[in-house]
């Protein structure tokens, strides 16, 4: 069988990252998040936003085993952590800077780690890669615990599971439905190579 989409309603522009949480559509919108009621489906409307993060937001994952509800967002090199819990103005309550800009982002709930990988500027042109393993469970606020250079940038990849991948053949993670055994380092068995 197959799917049909129609358009019921239309709100905004150029969308970045979405995730929804309940009946609440999260929207990486330049550089702000916007939070989108999504109650009628029909009448989509903004509810709330958050002030500017210090990038275009790329990707957004929700983090509901965080103390207050939680957005994990990607803006530039910043990885934000977003205080959801009053959809009129969501707040900015930490962040941490990477090596490079984020492009992919995939999220062990298990564990509370999250892999993100990205690219680093080298010259006019010329990008490596890079994946980091942070730790996103402590109240202090995300921590890098390692990272792995990689060839080029990895991209997200749209499948059942979650997924940050490297084209190029280097490195590639899985999670959570992919991950048996806690692990926080980037030289343990949740990382395969993979020469294509």
């Amino acid at each position: 069988s197959s799917l049909l989409f129609t358009r019921t309603a239309q709100l905004g522009g150029s969308v970045h990252g979405i995730t929804v949480v309940g009946h609440l559509a999260y929207v990486g919108s330049g550089p702000r998040v916007a939070a989108i009621d999504l109650s009628q489906p029909a009448a989509p409307r903004r509810v709330g936003q958050s002030p500017p993060l210090p990038g275009q937001v790329a990707n957004l994952l929700a983090f509901p085993a965080a103390p207050d509800p939680t957005l994990l967002a990607s803006a530039g090199k910043y990885l934000v952590v977003l205080d959801i819990s009053n959809q009129q103005r969501l707040s900015i309550t930490n962040q941490l800077v990477l090596p490079g800009a984020i492009s992919a982002m995939a999220l062990d709930l298990n564990e509370g780690i999250l892999y993100a990988g990205g690219s680093i500027y080298q010259a006019p042109y010329q990008y490596s890669g890079f994946i980091a393993t942070v730790d996103v469970s402590t109240e202090d606020g995300p921590r890098m615990l390692d990272r792995v250079p990689l060839l080029e940038s990895p991209r997200n990849r749209t499948d059942s599971k979650s997924s940050v991948s490297s084209e190029g053949g280097v490195t590639s993670a899985r999670g959570p439905a992919g991950i048996s055994q806690p692990c926080k380092s980037l030289s343990c068995s949740r990382f395969k190579s993979s020469n294509r």
